[in-house]
């Protein structure tokens, strides 16, 4: 019971990081993308709809299968964003890549502070 615990609480702290960076990067990509996004409380539940979806899935998936459930992941990711905020497809590989920038600043930000 304790190991489910700590799964769960280290999923949702996960789920956490992983919104902040997704509301970063889409309000960093905006301009790139040309992008309206909805009001501001609509966009953060929108966007934590996104990541908490997503990472379930995945986590889900991954039980069987870590390839499938990375590409299952991507797909699903892709078309929440555009069903979500009335995205393009353009626009959402903008995100996606702005998403990935935002990752690796952050990453190597902490690992130069830790060097």
């Amino acid at each position: 019971m304790a190991t489910v615990i700590v799964w769960l609480l280290g999923w949702l702290f996960g789920c956490a990081i992983s919104w902040v960076l997704l509301v970063v990067a889409m309000l960093v990509s905006r301009r790139i993308a040309d992008v309206q996004f909805p009001p501001l409380g609509e966009f953060l539940w929108k966007a934590a709809l996104l990541v908490v979806g997503v990472s379930a899935v995945v986590a889900g998936l991954s039980l069987v299968n870590w390839l499938l459930a990375d590409i299952v992941g991507f797909i699903l990711f892709v078309a929440l964003m555009i069903m979500l905020f009335d995205l393009d497809l353009l626009q959402t590989v903008i995100i996606i890549f702005a998403v990935w920038l935002v990752r690796v600043v952050l990453i190597g930000g902490l690992v130069g502070l830790g060097a």
